[in-house]
């Protein structure tokens, strides 16, 4: 080849590579190119209750309370609650309702003030209930109960129903032989409530997306929560922070709650309380698989409270540790 024609070829080449690369980088400046980023995988979350399966739960609540009095005498309490609750579907799903029956099964309680120290086991056929606490009273009135609870078809609360439930309901509200004492009748009125219940039994609280997510997504939701037999309101802040083959792991940041309530029952004292400040925070931890077996749920809250009784204002610190977890699921 003589050296002239080599001169050309190596031009060419050259040229060549040039034009590629303007090119490539014209591309680049319309965002026309390939992005070198690798996309999140989307994962579509759907909880499923197949008819006539039964889900056995066990709900566990450790509460810790400090009282601190306007005489500045400290106060301190603990309650651990174990409540197991078995729910399932009579049927598919109709107009997007899910129907769930759920029946309150039985509970183990232990309620700690000083070096005093109270259990009962509803299991243990010997054991007798603590009735004379006021504590235990309201902390078993769910307990034995059966009622129809409905998700939406947005995956959140829709309804409650039943009528051994409204049978009960009408009972203790009866003039003449439901419950006389004011305190006690408010309690089991709140116990007994929707809203109450609906918060107890639901393991969702509100986290189930309508759209696939990925884990770079956070939600603002509404939530609500049981703590130590009070209603707390917030907004949630949700996200997807993991997820397996056998689970995905839903989180929600909870900044600001406050109380359902305006007048509360607290430990220590049988009469109604006024709310007068009542901040809180925390978090929970929604567990689902990708089959859409509800596995179990998990919070750590801790409210702050400034309460009235007449001339006596009290401090309370409230930290509760609540966890829900699936037992066993079997057809029935």
């Amino acid at each position: 080849m003589k050296y002239s024609q080599l001169i050309i070829i190596i031009a060419i080449t050259i040229f060549a590579n040039l034009t590629c690369l303007i090119a490539q980088n014209n591309s680049t400046d319309k965002g026309e190119a390939v992005s070198n980023t690798i996309p999140l995988t989307k994962f579509y979350i759907k909880p499923k209750y197949p008819p006539n399966v039964s889900f056995v739960y066990k709900r566990s609540s450790h509460t810790f309370v400090t009282q601190t009095l306007s005489d500045s005498t400290i106060v301190k309490y603990e309650r651990i609650l174990d409540t197991y609750f078995s729910i399932y579907s009579p049927s598919n799903p109709i107009d997007g309702l899910t129907k769930l029956k759920v029946s309150i099964d039985s509970l183990d309680y232990t309620y700690i003030r000083g070096k005093d120290t109270t259990k009962y086991n509803s299991q243990d056929d010997d054991g007798i209930p603590p009735y004379q606490l006021s504590d235990f009273e309201y902390s078993s009135i769910t307990l034995g109960k059966e009622f129809f609870f409905y998700y939406s078809p947005y995956w959140d609360f829709g309804k409650i129903e039943g009528d051994r439930l409204t049978e009960t309901r009408n009972y203790i509200n009866d003039p003449l032989d439901g419950i006389q004492d004011t305190m006690r009748l408010f309690m089991w009125n709140q116990k007994l409530s929707d809203t109450y219940l609906a918060n107890f039994v639901d393991i969702l609280k509100n986290y189930i997306p309508m759209m696939p997510l990925d884990t770079s997504q956070v939600r603002r939701i509404a939530f609500s929560i049981e703590i130590d037999n009070k209603i707390f309101n917030d907004s949630a802040d949700v996200q997807l922070k993991q997820s397996y083959d056998n689970a995905y792991i839903m989180e929600g940041k909870i900044d600001n709650l406050t109380s359902h309530n305006k007048k509360v029952r607290i430990m220590g004292f049988d009469i109604l309380v006024d709310v007068q400040k009542a901040v809180g925070k925390g978090h929970y931890t929604l567990t689902i698989s990708p089959q859409g077996r509800v596995d179990g749920g998990e919070g750590n809250f801790e409210i702050n409270m400034i309460l009235k009784d007449r001339n006596e204002i009290i401090n309370q610190k409230i930290e509760e540790k609540i966890k829900y977890f699936l037992i066993s699921n079997h057809k029935v």
